[in-house]
């Protein structure tokens, strides 16, 4: 090392302080690109679902009331019987997404139901 002289020294540090600086903007880029992808996931998969749960939540009398059979028990059975049958005959995340929110609004009937 001491055959090199100080500005050779200064230039390789400099260097390597740029490539190091360059790596860590490359690795920045990459995860922001990755955070940007499950950002776009979770506004169009997951949001919505979301909403529609709050909105569920605030309108519980209004939600009964555009079934058919205004009945909200008879309601979750029905679409308990439907998850049920979809996980059976098609596994898979669809089916799980169904169930959990067959559970959110059988919780949410539950509620009414303890609330009136």
């Amino acid at each position: 090392m001491s055959k090199f002289s100080i500005r050779s020294k200064i230039i390789a540090v400099i260097a390597f302080m740029l490539l190091t600086m360059s790596g860590m903007g490359l690795l920045t880029v990459q995860t922001m690109r990755s955070i940007n992808a499950h950002t776009v996931e979770i506004e169009t998969n997951w949001l919505p679902s979301v909403r529609v749960l709050g909105d569920l939540r605030t309108q519980k009398d209004a939600l009964w009331q555009r079934f058919s059979t205004k009945s909200g028990p008879d309601q979750v059975w029905y679409y308990t019987t439907l998850a049920d049958l979809f996980s059976r005959r098609m596994p898979g995340p669809l089916a799980d997404e169904l169930q959990r929110v067959v559970r959110e609004l059988s919780q949410l009937e539950a509620e009414y139901r303890i609330a009136w």
